[in-house]
This record gives C-alpha cells, sequence and structure tokens, in this order.
C-alpha cells in the first residue's frame, strides 16, 4: 500500500488547489495585502536586503517586497507546490529581482544567507514545525529578522473558515487529527513565541491585525468558498451528502453568510491574522 508522507500530502493539496487560488488571487488580495504591509514595516526592510519569502504561494508578499529592497536586492519565493510557483512566475511579470523556486522549505538550502525571512499564512501547514524554523534560522545572517503572519482562531477569521465550519456541522464531519496541519495550527500566540524561543529566536514579539476581507457580492463570496475547499474536506462532504443535497446546503451556506452583507450589497468578513516578528 502506497503511504504518502505529511510533506507530499501538502504538495497535492496545493497543486490541486493552484488554478483556483489564480482565479481567486486578486479577490484575495484585497484583505491578504493589509497583512502584508503590516509583515514589511515590521521588516525594516533596507535597499540591498536578500529576503526569502517561505510557502510564497501566489508570490505575496515576495513580489511587494521586491519593490521595497530595490535593484540591488533579491527576493527568493519557495513553495512546495510545482503549480502554486508557476502562478507566481505568472503574475511575476517583468519584475527582475524575485526568483521562485518549487522547495520544500524543512529541506531548503540556500546559496547565501537572507538579511529578511517572511512568510504570509505558510508556516501553519508546515508538517514539522520546528525543524522548519531551524532551517529557517540557519538560513539568516546574524541579526537576521524573520516576519510571519498566521490566522487566529476559526471564529474569528470568516473568511476562510464559514463554509468549513458550516459543512463540518451540517454533515458532522470529523475534525482534523491532532498536530495534522491545518490553517488554525498556530492560533495560539503564547504557544508560538514559545515554538521561537525554542528555536533560538530572540526579540519575539506579536501583532494582532484585522484584515478587511471583502467581496462584491454575497454570490461571489459563496463561489469563492466553493473553489476553496480543501481537496480532503471536499471529498468528505461528497461522501455525506447526495449532489442533491449538496446544491440545498450550498443555498442555505448562502443564507448563513447573508449575515455578512452589508446595505450596500458588498460582503464584510473583517478577519483576524497574527503577524509575529523575531531575529536571530
Amino acid at each position: 500500500m502506497k503511504t504518502t508522507s505529511a510533506s507530499q500530502e501538502q504538495r497535492e493539496i496545493w497543486n490541486t488547489l493552484a488554478q483556483a487560488w489564480e482565479h481567486w488571487g486578486d479577490a484575495f488580495e484585497r484583505g491578504a495585502s493589509h497583512v502584508s504591509r503590516t509583515l514589511i514595516d515590521s521588516a525594516a526592510l533596507e535597499v540591498g536586503d536578500r529576503v526569502l519569502d517561505v510557502a510564497t504561494g501566489l508570490g505575496e508578499p515576495a513580489l511587494s517586497i521586491a519593490a521595497q529592497v530595490g535593484s540591488t536586492g533579491h527576493v527568493t519565493g519557495i513553495d512546495v507546490s510545482e503549480e502554486m510557483i508557476a502562478v507566481a512566475r505568472r503574475r511575476q511579470g517583468k519584475v527582475a529581482n524575485v526568483s521562485f523556486v518549487a522547495a520544500d522549505a524543512e529541506h531548503f538550502v540556500p546559496d547565501s544567507r537572507f538579511e529578511v525571512v517572511t512568510s504570509r499564512f505558510g508556516l501553519m501547514f508546515m508538517p514539522n514545525r520546528q525543524a522548519c524554523l531551524l532551517r529557517l534560522r540557519e538560513a539568516m545572517t546574524p541579526g537576521g529578522r524573520l516576519v510571519f503572519s498566521t490566522w487566529s482562531t476559526p471564529g474569528q477569521v470568516p473568511v476562510i473558515s464559514l463554509a468549513v465550519g458550516f459543512f463540518a456541522r451540517e454533515l458532522d464531519l470529523p475534525p482534523p487529527p491532532p498536530g495534522k496541519p491545518n490553517p488554525f495550527s498556530m492560533a495560539d500566540e503564547r504557544a508560538v513565541l514559545a515554538e521561537l524561543d525554542a528555536a533560538g529566536f530572540k526579540q519575539t514579539r506579536c501583532e494582532q491585525v484585522v484584515a478587511p476581507f471583502m467581496f462584491e457580492t454575497l454570490t461571489e463570496f459563496v463561489e469563492f468558498s466553493r473553489d476553496l475547499i480543501p481537496p480532503g474536506i471536499g471529498a468528505a462532504i461528497a461522501e455525506r451528502a447526495s449532489p442533491e443535497r449538496l446544491a440545498a446546503l450550498w443555498t442555505k451556506f448562502a443564507e448563513t453568510a447573508g449575515h455578512f452583507v452589508r446595505a450596500d450589497g458588498t460582503v464584510s468578513l473583517p478577519s483576524h491574522a497574527l503577524c509575529f516578528s523575531a531575529r536571530r
């Protein structure tokens, strides 16, 4: 029987979702760019800095950082998913001081060290987070800056938890196994700060940020939620609901999400992120 490692599983998940993320990238950035700005401010970037962006996904905040470090600086964006890296390269356009590489952060060995390491909503998905933090610390210059964001608890992150939570309740889906990478595996601020301390980082701190996610219509948000359901959860939903019931559940979900619709018809889903910073 073929076994799949945790890293391989993450690669397959994000490869499967890459096309949908490319489609919804601009809509997601309307809120996520607020988190990127916080990370960039915390990183205290300087012209000429070499930056590593971990789990770069669609290429953010790598592409935004590239504008800050200038032509003498460089950003390397890595992601375990080859398909996500392909999307990042398409979004790169003519930005010359960025390189996107398919690589596993837990095993990545750079040619030189970085003054800054960033990650936006990526470290939560590392199967062995402590090994990853140790690897990243080794990749940094003395005094280098680490900045990254995680999601807060599910109830504070409706932009990604609303649909999954709804179907989990309606279909009595099992919770994720303890310790399995998931969007909320780093929602405990004190636990994350302790992990950073254990990995040898100094001057650790955390800032809470509210990202103003917005959708033009309720239909747009429902489509966003449907397209980005993780493959494993999608399979579990399909096992428990016939196509007819599934259609009815999506209609019911739209009614639930209607609580977030404003008077002008737009959908406002302020979602909480934790932005951490530390130094080597």
